[in-house]
């Protein structure tokens, strides 16, 4: 399931400083990872959640992600924006972990609701079916005289 940015921001609305991105773009987020020194790459169209002080440098070239960071260290975090990485700045005293734990239950509630959705879709199909076949053999079964 995915997520996009304006739904992101709106969730994280409270909890944001600054928001930085060139231009606007329909990407879908399809996973998010908490950011750790043992990560070397980064994923594409994935939501990544850390400090500012630990991804330093490493993400200049990446596009279609995002950043939730903390600027722990007082990095220009504009410096890094390509055209469609996004990075959302958000207060110094926010937990990444609870945040990160929001993000999943986004992603979770997301596919939920879509797991929901096809469910009705498969009963109205069989309710359909089932209509179908009661008419046919309603029509098949008039008695004529």
């Amino acid at each position: 399931m995915s997520i996009n940015f304006n739904i992101l921001c709106k969730h994280l609305d409270k909890k944001i400083k600054r928001v930085y991105f060139n231009k606007e773009s329909n990407i879908k987020y399809l996973d998010v990872e908490l950011v750790t020194e043992e990560i070397t790459s980064y994923m594409q169209n994935c939501i990544y959640i850390g400090k500012a002080s630990i991804i330093k440098g490493s993400i200049d070239m990446l596009s279609n992600s995002c950043f939730i960071l903390i600027n722990d260290d007082s990095t220009k975090l504009e410096d890094y924006i390509n055209d469609n990485l996004k990075i959302i700045e958000v207060n110094q005293g926010e937990d990444i972990f609870e945040i990160y734990d929001e993000i999943r239950m986004l992603f979770c509630k997301k596919q939920r609701y879509n797991q929901f959705k096809i469910s009705l879709l498969d009963k109205t199909n069989v309710n359909r079916s089932l209509i179908k076949y009661m008419a046919i053999n309603l029509f098949v079964n008039i008695p004529r005289n």
